[in-house]
């Protein structure tokens, strides 16, 4: 009974690392995409600038809910399992790639704003400017990934999708008083994400697809102890390192 407890604490466990080693695996692929995608658009930059943009003041203080996506993103993929994760990193993967030939042949730049660097969250404020890629503003990619990621919480709890989605609007509102985004990058990341949402979650093919594989993966330990019988590897079927791996892969 204890070996029982043991192991599922230990799938459990294993569960976190391999969902953390994904997002970081999507992240620094998307990290690279990114940036090469900045220095090498093909047309000249945009300005979107209206006088509707004028309006919104600049609040240094909003860089926090701007870069809680990140924290936001790692905490979801924690919380969600099974074809919720898949269903959740299909959305990620989604909206990237919608967003990547926008950036490419229209980048669209805001002017980096002018304020004094005078305490904490100013600085912190200039190195998240400084640190980003400027030419890839409409559609907000953080806008989108925060509200794709809201409704594919919404998707699976009705309750937490209400704050999650007051998060990513939260988020939204944040890429403007930051002087971050245009409005029009708003929109046009709030459209990118319902169209992500639709295409991954929403889709019945795509659903049909998840079923077939979760059910291909959950035979793949007999198929996999058959093949080891058959190179007497008896010993190895039945090792810790076997055991982890299984876990590892989600398969025990």
């Amino acid at each position: 009974m204890q070996t029982m407890v043991d192991l599922d604490r230990l799938t459990t466990k294993v569960g976190y690392l391999r969902r953390a080693g994904i997002i970081l695996l999507l992240y620094l692929v998307h990290s690279h995409l990114y940036n090469y995608i900045g220095v090498h658009a093909v047309s000249n930059n945009l300005n979107l600038m209206t006088g509707f943009d004028r309006l919104f003041p600049f609040i240094p203080v909003m860089v926090y809910p701007y870069m809680s996506l990140y924290v936001g993103i790692f905490l979801v993929a924690m919380l969600l399992k099974g074809k919720d994760f898949l269903r959740f990193v299909g959305t990620l993967i989604t909206i990237e790639l919608i967003t990547y030939p926008v950036f490419y042949f229209f980048p669209a730049v805001y002017p980096m704003p002018q304020f004094e660097v005078n305490n904490f969250t100013t600085r912190f404020l200039q190195w998240c400017l400084q640190a980003d890629v400027h030419n890839n503003t409409f559609p907000s990619l953080h806008v989108s990934l925060a509200m794709g990621t809201a409704l594919v919480i919404n998707n699976r709890h009705k309750k937490a999708g209400k704050a999650a989605i007051l998060w990513a609007v939260v988020v939204a509102f944040s890429t403007v008083l930051v002087k971050k985004h245009f409005f029009i990058d708003v929109m046009g990341g709030l459209v990118v994400a319902q169209a992500a949402y639709s295409l991954t979650v929403k889709n019945e093919y795509m659903e049909k697809w998840l079923n077939e594989l979760e059910q291909k993966w959950q035979k793949a330990p007999a198929y996999m102890a058959i093949l080891l019988n058959k190179l007497n590897t008896d010993n190895l079927q039945h090792s810790k390192a076997f055991t982890l791996l299984f876990i590892f892969l989600g398969l025990k």
